[in-house]
């Protein structure tokens, strides 16, 4: 059986191949407006509203194809001509794939087929109350309303399920936030800090369903009801014209707050791919050099142990890590408009996982699926034109 993350058998040894194929056709039609008032000279009324109207359709072919001769060899891609030719010796049923296919199963080459066929229209907007208190100073509340349209799951291990293709509902949130944003110091600092609330329902993700005898499926499928919030500070200062320094640090809370019938999801838990943690920070110096421009700069980011699951598993979550990237740069001609740069990126050499799975089930027993970074250094040179 071949799971994203694990090697491709060796040629001669009978496999399962989990194929798909998804024709998705999307229509859409958008419509946005806004409209600012001056209550006074310091307080500012903005309204905007946007208007969407979607249509999705399509179909999905999903199945497995059982090489029992065996006929393949470990090729590192199967493209759109070998799925055909999986379909093409293979029989079509409807339902889950571990009760439809003629047995004995696995050993057998059968797929699925799902039309779909939807329309939606959504809307979304934002109300901004802003005000000035002097000259540096601006503060501001606002709510808003937002949309995410259907979408189709194209993973081809849904059909041990018979959901190969299901189409999932549009994602809302309404967001809350305050904040303000400064200029002190001649503007030679810039100080930005907000709060926020996110309230969503219908959020879509990838969550791991049990396929028995086999293996946990990724189904892209609607949580019923989440949340964060948090807060973000910046601070942008330039002490000279020579030297800016950058920085920001970002905090934010998830949770789930309505599992509903999710197996794979517990009330309370982190949300997917979200870090509680974020901070990053630039550092740059430039000299006048030979009719020219020499910028050396330095970046470090970091992020906070990621969740990619809703149930705590913590087999499933990513250590903390931290990047490192550098780049020196030189602009020369009449007006600067050529460029040649030396950088370098992930110079710590950084490995941590993408992406986590939980590849269980027969043969395979609890392995821990990373998609992993490239986990080395980069170095490149590039030159480059500005033009305007």
């Amino acid at each position: 059986m071949l799971v994203p993350g694990v090697a491709i058998p060796e040629a001669g040894l009978r496999g399962l191949i989990f194929y798909g194929d998804l024709d998705q056709r999307l229509r859409h039609l958008s419509g946005w407006a806004r409209v600012d008032r001056a209550l006074s000279r310091a307080i500012t009324l903005s309204g905007e509203l946007r208007v969407a109207h979607e249509e999705l359709s399509g179909g999905q072919r999903a199945g497995v194809w059982a090489d029992t001769v065996p006929v393949l060899a470990p090729e590192p891609f199967i493209g759109r001509s070998e799925v055909t030719e999986f379909a093409a010796t293979s029989v079509e049923v409807s339902g889950a794939l571990t009760q439809a296919c003629p047995a004995p199963f696995a050993l057998t080459r059968c797929y699925t087929r799902l039309q779909f066929d939807r329309t939606d229209t959504l809307w979304g907007g934002r109300l901004t109350l802003a005000r000035r208190f002097g000259d540096a100073l601006l503060g501001y509340a606002s709510v808003a309303t937002g949309f995410k349209g259907a979408g189709v799951s194209p993973i081809a291990r849904e059909a041990l399920l018979g959901l190969g293709g299901h189409t999932v509902d549009p994602e809302h949130v309404i967001t809350y936030e305050l904040g303000a944003k400064s200029e002190w110091r001649e503007h030679t600092l810039r100080v930005n800090a907000s709060v926020f609330l996110n309230d969503w329902s219908d959020y879509q993700l990838y969550l791991s369903e049990s396929a028995p005898p086999l293996t946990l499926v990724s189904v892209l499928t609607n949580l019923p009801a989440a949340r964060t919030w948090g807060g973000e500070l910046e601070i942008d200062w330039t002490p000279s014209p020579a030297w800016l320094l950058r920085t920001g640090l970002g905090f934010t809370h998830s949770e789930v707050r309505d599992a509903d019938n999710l197996v794979d999801a517990t009330v309370g838990s982190p949300l997917v791919e979200v870090p509680e943690v974020t901070f990053n920070a630039l550092v740059a110096r430039r000299w006048t050099l030979g009719g020219g421009s020499f910028t050396a700069q330095l970046e470090a980011s970091y992020s906070g142990e990621r969740h990619f699951s809703l149930d705590y598993d913590q087999r499933l979550v990513e250590p903390a890590y931290w990047l490192i990237d550098a780049s020196a740069r030189y602009r020369f001609g009449a007006e600067k408009q050529f460029e040649v740069a030396l950088w370098g990126r992930n110079l710590g050499a950084t490995r941590y996982c993408l992406r986590r799975g939980l590849a269980a089930g027969v043969g395979l027993g609890d392995e821990i699926n990373c998609q992993p970074n490239e986990g080395i250094r980069f170095f490149g040179l590039s030159l480059s034109l500005h033009i305007g």
